[in-house]
């Protein structure tokens, strides 16, 4: 729901150029790159459902690197924006493995196939819908600064409701294997 409104926030109210786009997008494929190591060493130590819930926790604190951003006077805004994003990006690493070792943990193995393409079909829905989400709830917010920090609570308290149903999926299954 965030991603559109991210890119947004960066160039109308942190008055981002293509270099300060740049920096963010390269230091945050950077983190994610140099942690995935850890992030797949921990889900054979702890498990991947409690990896998934740390996750989740990382992924509703993501929202908070750009409301503070955007409270901040311009000349800090986006060193301390760019700094906030490469360390909530140490825990979104776990994203592009665990979701999917999640996945096959619980499918049927005869549907394999079928169940991995549903799920395919599923997050490309959501990346073509849920962008949009987040501008109209901007917009219908008020399209200002104000509105813009509001959806980022929105979205972080959300996300954070994601968390949770995470840990309680962990606390339930926490006696079983790995």
């Amino acid at each position: 729901m965030d991603w559109t409104i991210y890119y947004y926030s960066q160039i109308t109210y942190l008055h981002a150029d293509e270099l300060w786009l740049g920096y963010n997008n390269v230091v945050t494929a950077l983190v994610q790159f140099l942690t995935i190591g850890f992030w797949a060493r921990m889900n054979e130590k702890i498990g991947v459902r409690f990896v998934m819930m740390l996750g989740g926790i990382g992924m509703a604190a993501a929202p908070l690197c750009m409301i503070i951003g955007l409270s901040l006077p311009q000349g800090q805004a986006l060193p301390v924006f760019l700094l906030l994003t490469a360390l909530s990006n140490i825990l979104l690493g776990f994203l592009q493995i665990n979701l999917l070792q999640c996945l096959l943990q619980v499918i049927d193995k005869n549907n394999k196939t079928m169940s991995i393409a549903i799920y395919t079909v599923f997050i490309t829905v959501s990346n073509a819908v849920l962008p949009v989400v987040g501008v109209k709830v901007y917009m219908l917010l008020g399209d200002s600064l104000q509105a813009m920090r509001m959806t980022f609570i929105i979205v972080m308290a959300l996300r954070f409701i994601a968390a949770g149903l995470w840990a309680v999926r962990w606390y339930r299954l926490r006696g079983e294997p790995k």
